[in-house]
């Protein structure tokens, strides 16, 4: 199966958007997209403390 890397999503979104609501819909795709680089760590952290070491990365 082929991965659709982010650069080509972008390109696809702005395609499939009407002109008018373009930038909120790009906006609101790397709101979601980027919030997942923020919450990621803070997840691991806590299942870390939690879980424990050796464990964590069974996940």
């Amino acid at each position: 199966m082929r991965r659709i890397r982010y650069d080509y999503l972008n390109g696809i979104i702005s395609d499939i958007a009407p002109q008018n609501l373009r930038g909120g819909i790009i906006g609101l795709y790397r709101t979601f997209r980027d919030f997942g680089g923020f919450i990621g760590p803070i997840l691991f952290m806590i299942s870390y403390e939690v879980i424990g070491t050796a464990n964590t990365f069974l996940l």
